[in-house]
């Protein structure tokens, strides 16, 4: 859990790494970065976790998945 805190209620932070490239949904859309970059401002270490393979590529993800996750929409409570 991160932020100010409200009792009863965790927020969580999750990104995805693609080919060398994590993924990560911010106030600015999703951002790509190196391996770990958003989680740089926590100051536990990642979970880092393994869930398979995916035949899309890091610019699929970002051509498919970035009109659902456009600048701005960023909202900790609903998406």
């Amino acid at each position: 859990a991160f932020g100010p805190g409200v009792p009863g209620a965790q927020a969580y932070h999750t990104s995805v790494t693609v080919d060398d490239t994590e993924f990560a949904f911010c106030m600015n859309g999703i951002i790509p970065g190196p391996p770990g970059h958003s989680h740089q401002c926590y100051a536990s270490e990642p979970k880092v976790r393994y869930v398979g393979l995916s035949p899309v590529s890091g610019p699929d993800l970002l051509k498919n998945m970035g009109p659902y996750f456009l600048r701005g929409s960023y909202d900790l409570l609903r998406k």
